[in-house]
């Protein structure tokens, strides 16, 4: 059976290792709302891109799928 979740607000949050436009790496909890492909202020070459809910600091950010090096569904614990 699948169950497909069509509501973003409905979606899992997800834990990412991750390295910003600065060279840094972190890992963030985030909440996907829609991938694109485009660029922005910050990844200026056109891309494939992430906007996510930035779950620690509350924020919609945008993520280059590229720069992303790992993705893990948040436990409900």
């Amino acid at each position: 059976m699948n169950t497909e979740v069509t509501d973003p607000k409905e979606w899992p949050a997800v834990v990412i290792n991750y390295t910003n436009w600065k060279g840094m790496t972190h890992t963030r909890i985030i909440t996907p709302i829609r991938f694109f492909f485009g660029s922005t202020e910050y990844h200026p070459t056109p891309q494939y891109l992430l906007l996510a809910r930035d779950e620690e600091i509350e924020e919609d950010r945008v993520f280059a799928v590229q720069h992303i090096h790992e993705w893990g569904v948040t436990s409900n614990d």
